[in-house]
């Protein structure tokens, strides 16, 4: 299967891809002119800014959940898109206007945020509706790669289009996106899902956090990527003070290195699916966690554009691989009526760490070097990988189970 024959899944992740890619565009924007404009303490605004983002897929998990397993997914996907695409006009607007200010830009941006932490397990849920069976397991792979395509093209775009048309019209780009994608969504065909068999007096439907108690070994996994995800995703924030402080470098550059980033991050996530590498994911999170962590940390000792650049790349593709290995596995493991609740309680669990990641490491960039914050990502990622040899016992009984299973 090539994934221009399912076409019904192709409509639908480019259109997601667009929509992404708009939210980067937006991100880095935002991200760009906080830089600028906040002086000695745009690590702390970059910080706040960036709590407020990561809070609604923490706020919101129980009630988004249910809404994703109770509520058709195009309708989800549309009408989140429109939404999104309202707010970055208004912000376009604000930007036009001059009425720009700190609260306004966290408000918008909590607003973005709260529409993108619906769209995320919406998407996830909705690849075994719109997908052919045999070409399940590679479209679980391109979904996974959604975000990663999306994040390259909105930051190289997006960092281009800053310095040569401004960011009032980057954001007009940005908000057109998502309209195209709501009408791309609007156009896919979705298989029904089988409602679950209920009887009189049944429990009442359970919550996304019993739905995870249903899966303790990937309970444990989330787990170990949120605390991962606390050295990991301040990349946003410590990457463009590396860029402006560090190499004295501008928003192209910016979105040169963010490029390498996700470049990798998409390789990594398709190739994943080619390499014959381990099928024991804990192995796989243990190797790719190592590169991972050294690619964080290398340009802390080579402040050059090329070695950042090779080094990110590296990190992103060790994360891609790493990410595409184990969605299949949740996939395949997650029953189709539970996957809404599941895959909003993996932002959650994924992302729990988040605001106190965004809040301490947007001090630190303030504080310290930008280069140590750099290398105390990279040693905090590298201790974290072994957490997961920890699980091999566990991923060992499991295997021997499911095997007992298929006798």
């Amino acid at each position: 299967m090539t994934i221009l024959k399912e076409t019904n899944f192709f409509r639908l992740w480019l259109g997601q891809i667009l929509s992404q890619s708009g939210a980067r565009m937006v991100q880095i924007a935002i991200l760009w002119w906080g830089v600028q404009n906040a002086g000695e303490s745009a690590g702390r605004w970059a910080g706040g800014l960036l709590v407020l983002s990561a809070l609604p897929s923490l706020l919101f998990v129980k009630w988004f959940g249910r809404l994703i397993d109770s509520k058709p997914a195009r309708r989800i996907l549309i009408s989140t898109d429109i939404a999104s695409g309202t707010l970055v006009a208004l912000l376009a607007l604000c930007f036009f206007t001059g009425t720009l200010s700190t609260p306004v830009i966290y408000a918008l941006a909590f607003g973005l945020a709260a529409c993108q932490s619906l769209l995320d397990p919406t998407l996830n849920r909705s690849v075994a509706l719109v997908a052919s069976p045999e070409g399940l397991d590679k479209a679980v792979a391109m979904a996974t790669s959604t975000q990663s395509l999306a994040n390259f093209a909105g930051a190289m775009l997006g960092a281009l289009l800053i310095d040569h048309i401004g960011i009032v019209s980057t954001l007009g780009l940005a908000s057109v996106g998502y309209f195209v994608a709501a009408s791309s969504s609007a156009l896919t065909r979705f298989a029904p899902v089988p409602e679950p068999v209920t009887v009189a007096g049944a429990a009442p439907v359970e919550t996304p956090w019993q739905v995870l108690g249903h899966y303790p070994f990937l309970k444990r996994l989330l787990i170990g990527f949120g605390l991962v995800n606390f050295f990991c995703t301040p990349t946003l924030l410590v990457l463009p003070l590396f860029v402006k402080r560090v190499l004295n470098l501008s928003a192209s550059e910016l979105g040169l290195l963010e490029g390498a980033l996700w470049l990798g991050l998409i390789l990594g996530t398709w190739a994943s699916g080619v390499l014959k590498l381990s099928q024991d994911i804990v192995k796989v999170a243990f190797g790719c966690l190592l590169f991972l962590g050294a690619g964080f940390a290398l340009p802390a000792f080579f402040p050059m554009f090329p070695v950042s650049a090779v080094s990110l790349f590296v990190a992103g593709a060790a994360l891609g691989v790493n990410n595409a290995r184990f969605f299949v596995f949740a996939q395949n493991s997650v029953a189709d009526h539970e996957k809404g609740r599941f895959f909003s309680i993996l932002s959650a669990v994924i992302g729990f760490t988040f605001p106190v990641a965004y809040l301490l490491f947007g001090l630190l960039v303030d504080t310290v070097a930008v280069t140590t914050v750099m290398v105390a990502q990279g040693v905090g990622i590298g201790i974290l990988a072994f957490y997961f040899l920890g699980l091999r016992e566990e991923a060992r009984d499991l295997v021997e189970e499911e095997a007992l299973g298929a006798n």
